[in-house]
């Protein structure tokens, strides 16, 4: 390979390697802060009464990686107690939505409030997804952030881009 051909390639992957280092933390309507590599699009509501919900995504064509964050506009409030089971109910509804199968799921405490950390797996169109997401409970209220990937398509691993930046997920 002569000079020029390695040059080339140095500045490509320096140009790659940039790529998908913007990431930032983002302020979701005041309620929450969640990572993206850009800022993150309304999506929708969905859901009525005490029961809806407002998304937000960003889909990073470069790596076929899709970024959420969705929360509770209404507020249901649960005993203390209660909490824990309400996220397992939360989380479970959320993986029968895309017949979603768990590949991990564990309790902890974001900001003194209780939460969850979980993975699934599912198909959409007999296309594999990933997801990894974390949900909190706050004042009667869910947040939620993912990170989702296509095995076979994404040039990422979600997986290591949650991993990375779940220390910025913030219900403060």
């Amino acid at each position: 390979m002569n000079k020029l051909n390695v040059g080339l390639v140095c500045l490509l992957t320096l140009l790659c390697g940039n790529a998908y280092a913007q990431f930032a933390i983002y302020t979701i309507d005041n309620q929450y802060k969640a990572v993206f590599p850009a800022s993150p699009q309304f999506a929708g509501e969905t859901g009525k009464g005490d029961q809806r919900y407002r998304s937000y995504n960003y889909t990073d064509q470069g790596s076929g990686i899709v970024y959420t964050a969705t929360y509770q506009v209404g507020k249901t409030h649960f005993s203390k107690n209660d909490v824990p089971q309400a996220i397992r109910n939360y989380v479970n509804a959320y993986a029968r939505v895309g017949n979603g199968i768990f590949t991990s799921y564990r309790n902890q405490l974001i900001d003194g409030n209780e939460s969850a950390v979980f993975s699934i797996k599912y198909e959409l169109n007999g296309v594999p997804i990933r997801k990894y997401s974390v949900v909190a409970y706050k004042n009667g209220q869910f947040f939620q952030w993912a990170v989702a990937d296509f095995p076979s398509q994404s040039s990422l691993s979600a997986e290591q881009i949650f991993n990375k930046y779940l220390a910025n997920f913030s219900t403060k």
